[in-house]
C-alpha cells in the first residue's frame, strides 16, 4: 500500500467513513511538488464515485496541506445561515457557494499570514465552538479534543469518542504499523459510501 493511502486512511478515517465532512492531513512527498499534484488528482478519481474529494491546500518542497472532504456534506453545512453569517463576517463573498468558498480558504491558508480559524467550519465543527475559538483566540475553551469546545462540552465528548477520535490529528500523530493499519481498514472499508 502506498505510504499516501496509509497516511490517507489513518488521518481521515472518519471522513472516510461518513462519520465527519471533511479532515486536513499533512504529507511528505520528499520535494517532488508533481508528484503532490498527481497524486492528488489520482485519489480523487478513485474517491469521486464515492462522494469524496481531495484538495491540495498548501505545498511547500517539504509537505503538502490536503482536504479531504464530502462535497455533499460540506455544501450542507456551508449552506447553513450561521455559516454563512460567520464567513461573511469575516469576509468571504460568496460563502453559500461551496467551490468559491474553498478557493477563499486556499487562498488565505497559501497566503502564510496564519492558518485561517474559520477552517473549522469546513471540518464540520460546531459553528459555536469556531465562533469561541475566534473570539477566544483559542483560550479559554472549556475542552479541547478533536477540536476546542466553547459550548456543549458534554455533547462534543460523546462526538469524540463515538467515532471521530479514529484520524484525529489531536489524538496524536504516530505511524500506524500494519498490524494495526490492516485490522482498522478491514473495520471501516465497508462504511465507505
Amino acid at each position: 500500500m502506498h505510504h499516501f493511502e496509509k497516511a490517507l486512511i489513518a488521518q481521515c478515517a472518519p471522513t472516510l467513513a461518513g462519520l465527519k465532512t471533511a479532515n486536513l492531513f499533512r504529507h511528505v512527498f520528499a520535494g517532488n511538488t508533481a508528484c503532490a499534484r498527481h497524486t492528488v488528482r489520482r485519489y480523487n478519481a478513485i474517491l469521486k464515485g464515492k462522494g469524496l474529494a481531495l484538495l491540495l491546500l498548501r505545498q511547500s518542497a517539504a509537505s503538502c496541506l490536503v482536504l479531504v472532504y464530502r462535497p455533499a456534506l460540506l455544501r450542507r453545512d456551508l449552506r447553513r445561515p450561521e455559516s454563512i453569517a460567520l464567513l461573511r463576517e469575516g469576509g468571504y463573498l460568496r460563502p453559500e457557494n461551496m467551490h468559491a468558498a474553498l478557493r477563499e480558504l486556499c487562498r488565505r491558508i497559501r497566503c502564510g499570514q496564519g492558518f485561517p480559524h474559520e477552517v473549522g467550519l469546513f471540518l464540520g465543527y460546531p459553528i459555536a465552538d469556531v465562533r469561541g475559538f475566534i473570539r477566544h483566540n483559542g483560550r479559554g475553551y472549556c475542552l479541547c479534543g478533536c477540536w476546542k469546545v466553547y459550548q456543549n462540552p458534554e455533547e462534543a465528548k460523546r462526538t469524540f469518542y463515538e467515532g471521530i477520535a479514529l484520524g484525529c490529528p489531536a489524538m496524536g500523530a504516530e505511524e500506524l504499523e500494519d498490524t494495526e493499519f490492516l485490522p482498522m481498514y478491514e473495520s471501516i472499508k465497508d462504511a465507505l459510501q
